[in-house]
């Protein structure tokens, strides 16, 4: 009896007999007899054989022999991929998930770019707009996803398909207050911004006069520009983007960033982070092995030849420092180093006031308190304050439950006392901010952010607003006092935002990201909420006056 197939039985035939139309050659005595050796090939046009499944023979076509051996084959789980995947041992599974993720964080890296698709002459064919992810790929699901992709940036299928203006000239019609003035592409990932004290360079600005035409550009246009720091690139790879500092104009009567910098400065190494000297005219950063001072006017106006950084000999040699700041005065410089060493200097003297080797497993944040009196540092499971004048920690922070501190920050609250702010991720539950009392170094209260990941963290310098920016590149603004939201700036950039900094009169923000854009948000003023039409026990007073009826509701909504 042979195997039922299919509800039929078919006779094993001798292998010894070869079937019409199949080309059969006896094994070598020597040669070892596999049954699910394929028939040779030899006189079979491969590019013949139909590569369209439908058109591919059934099972049932193939002679008896070689039809049992398939069988057999398809019934085999062990000769599955599933199976062949799961016998793979842990170390395998995990060099697997390395490459295929590196794979996917590459891709990603490279489409956040946003690099336009050039034609052969250098215009530009395409432009990048974003990537979205949709659960299925009907057509309905995709036109919605397209729709409400077109819709952030103002744009629309029909204007496209109707060959209407676009939506770039659309925007340039509107002015310089479009949806696209406040946002530029620098063209590299940017890892820090800081916004520039308008004393220290507003003198080198001034050399930069080429929009009047007598070379004087009017005072009052003087009065509406400020000037941020932006710093990255691409760091110790052969991707072709440079490593560079740049200052770029802030135009405060149109609420705009200029698209071209006033000053540009390549270095030798990454600048993670950096700290701009609140008076003076200098900019600190931290390259992969050492720290260097870069001067605004070799920024703005570097000449071939001269020596553009100058590397601070104590912070030479120390390896990556995570994080650098300035006290409020400039008086003191500190360093927080990758290798967990906290320094604090005397600037400009750089006498050491500090040098921590055990501060943390690293240091990623700093934080002077508003007096100048206590450093915080964060690194690790702990946050650390530091008694700056005593050189020795007064307090340590703990974390509670699944947080993972992130960033901390000093502020002020409305009765004129100092507040710690620390921003901390959760595994499950996404951000929160904790506020911790500035005396007895306990916690006062914890806000949770659901679904948002915090990758950068700032406050205000008046102390009204705490600026959040998340992992998939939106920016949040919540109020200090009540912790609800002000504003929300849904996909401000491509991807995680790296860095948030406030204008010195709290009146805008900017925030930048490895898509290599900076985006000036500008803080809204919400009117407060008029007391006038109150009063007690929850009662409202409207005035008809058409009428000149006076209606009055309660809270619970009863007319009288």
């Amino acid at each position: 009896m042979g195997k039922k197939i299919n509800g039929k039985y078919y006779k094993k035939v001798s292998s010894s007999v070869p079937e019409t139309n199949i080309y059969y050659f006896p094994p070598k005595p020597d040669e070892r007899k596999d049954k699910r050796k394929s028939p040779p090939i030899h006189e079979t046009d491969i590019d013949d054989l139909p590569s369209d499944r439908g058109s591919k023979k059934d099972i049932m076509d193939y002679p008896a022999n070689q039809s049992d051996e398939k069988f057999e084959d398809l019934m085999n789980q062990h000769q599955s991929i599933v199976h062949a995947l799961f016998k793979q041992d842990d170390k395998v599974k995990n060099e697997y998930r390395i490459r295929l993720n590196d794979s996917i964080d590459a891709s990603r890296f490279l489409l956040r770019q946003g690099l336009p698709f050039r034609g052969h002459g250098g215009a530009i064919k395409e432009r990048f707009i974003g990537v979205v992810h949709v659960k299925e790929t009907s057509s309905l699901t995709l036109k919605s996803a397209i729709d409400d992709l077109f819709a952030r940036d103002r744009m629309s299928i029909t204007l496209q398909r109707e060959g209407r203006e676009t939506w770039h000239i659309k925007l340039a019609r509107e002015g310089e207050g479009g949806a696209m003035a406040n946002t530029q592409t620098y063209g590299f990932p940017i890892y820090a911004a800081d916004w520039i004290p308008e004393e220290t360079v507003r003198s080198k600005i001034d050399k930069h006069k080429e929009n009047s035409e007598d070379g004087i550009e009017p005072s009052s246009s003087l009065a509406s520009r400020s000037c941020i720091a932006l710093a990255g690139g691409g760091g110790e790879g052969r991707s072709g983007i440079p490593n560079v500092i740049v200052i770029c104009r802030v135009d405060l009567e149109t609420n705009s960033l200029l698209e071209q910098p006033v000053g540009r400065v390549v270095v030798s190494g990454l600048p993670y982070r950096m700290a701009a000297h609140p008076r003076e005219g200098a900019l600190i950063c931290a390259l992969p092995e050492s720290c260097k001072r870069f001067d605004w006017e070799n920024i703005m106006r570097p000449r071939e030849g001269e020596e553009l950084e100058e590397v601070i000999n104590e912070l030479e040699d120390v390896g990556q420092q995570l994080a650098l700041e300035f006290n409020q005065e400039g008086s003191v410089l500190a360093a927080g180093g990758e290798d967990g060493t906290l320094r604090i200097f005397e600037w400009p003297s750089m006498k050491t006031i500090l040098n921590e080797s055990n501060a943390h497993g690293e240091v990623k944040n700093l934080t002077f308190s508003e007096s100048g009196k206590f450093l915080v540092s964060l690194g690790g499971p702990l946050c650390r304050v530091w008694d700056v004048n005593a050189s020795t920690a007064v307090a340590s922070l703990s974390k509670e439950k699944d947080e993972l501190f992130a960033s901390c920050r000093f502020s002020v609250d409305n009765s004129g006392d100092e507040v710690l702010y620390i921003a901390a991720k959760t595994v499950e539950r996404g951000g929160s901010i904790i506020t911790w009392d500035t005396t007895s170094w306990k916690r006062k209260q914890s806000k949770l952010l659901k679904n948002y990941s915090i990758t950068a963290f700032n406050v205000s310098p008046d102390g009204k607003f705490l600026a959040f920016g998340t992992l998939e590149g939106d920016v949040l603004i919540i109020s200090s006092t009540k912790m609800k939201t002000h504003q929300f700036v849904k996909k401000a950039h491509l991807g995680l935002v790296t860095a948030l900094t406030f204008s010195p009169d709290s009146r805008f923000l900017v925030s930048v990201s490895f898509d290599s854009r900076a985006k000036l948000t500008v803080i809204e003023q919400k009117p407060e909420t008029s007391t006038w039409n109150k009063l007690a026990g929850g009662v409202f007073v409207v005035r008809v006056a058409s009428s000149g009826f006076v209606l009055f509701l309660d809270g619970k909504g009863d007319h009288r």
